[in-house]
């Protein structure tokens, strides 16, 4: 199961407190994902995990992860090169 988390930035404009929060909204849309997955589709003998890939993250999201070991967390990187045709 693929849970994704979205926020739309763009109408908070200026509200540096509210877009510094998308690590709390992605980490409950996460366990909600995983519980779910717990509760109606996994065997008694499976687990679940999860992971949250995102371009950065802070010491919030940290904290966070630690009392949920079972959540990983992968940084990535985009580079591309433009060519002049």
């Amino acid at each position: 199961m693929w849970g994704v988390a979205r926020h739309d930035f763009s109408s908070e404009v200026g509200d540096e407190q509210a877009t510094s929060d998308w690590e709390d909204v992605v980490v409950g849309q996460i366990l909600r994902c995983m519980g779910f997955v717990e509760e109606q589709i996994a065997e008694p003998h499976q687990t679940d995990e999860g992971a949250i890939i995102a371009l950065d993250g802070d010491k919030k999201l940290r904290w966070a992860l630690l009392a949920v070991p079972n959540i990983s967390f992968y940084r990535y990187q985009v580079s591309f090169k433009l060519i002049k045709h």
